[in-house]
């Protein structure tokens, strides 16, 4: 199972053209933020323990006011099969409450030879904002 940390490590091998920059030290704020071609994106990456995501304080709060405002947030969770799942950020709320398969994903990336063309096409679509498809 991967950790956070080994998201972000793989995110920043797999999209080097991204220009990245990992958030440390402000409560809530997801684990990296994007950016490429002037389109930027917040992504806060969870490994998945049993069929729950544990989110800290404030992280929830962060993504839906985010999404409400239009910045493109995504949840990209490491499941035990070494596959990554990409949510939206409005979607933290249901994610904190139910059961990590009630959610429909936006993105499933099969590991470990994911497809990170799709992801970044995903990571800087408008589908990350609130309420769009």
């Amino acid at each position: 199972m991967a950790t956070e940390y080994a998201i972000w490590a793989a995110l920043r091998r797999g999209l080097p053209e991204v220009h990245w920059q990992r958030i440390e030290g402000i409560r809530g704020v997801p684990d990296v933020t994007g950016c490429v071609a002037g389109r930027e994106f917040w992504v806060e990456g969870k490994a998945l323990r049993g069929n729950r995501l544990r989110f800290e304080r404030g992280q929830v709060a962060w993504m839906i006011a985010a999404t409400r405002a239009q910045r493109r947030c995504w949840i990209l969770t490491s499941s035990g099969s070494h596959d990554w799942l990409l949510h939206r950020g409005s979607d933290a709320l249901r994610l904190s409450r139910e059961p990590f398969d009630a959610v429909e994903p936006v993105l499933v990336l099969p590991g470990p030879r994911r497809d990170y063309r799709r992801l970044l096409s995903a990571l800087t679509s408008d589908c990350g904002f609130d309420g769009d498809g």
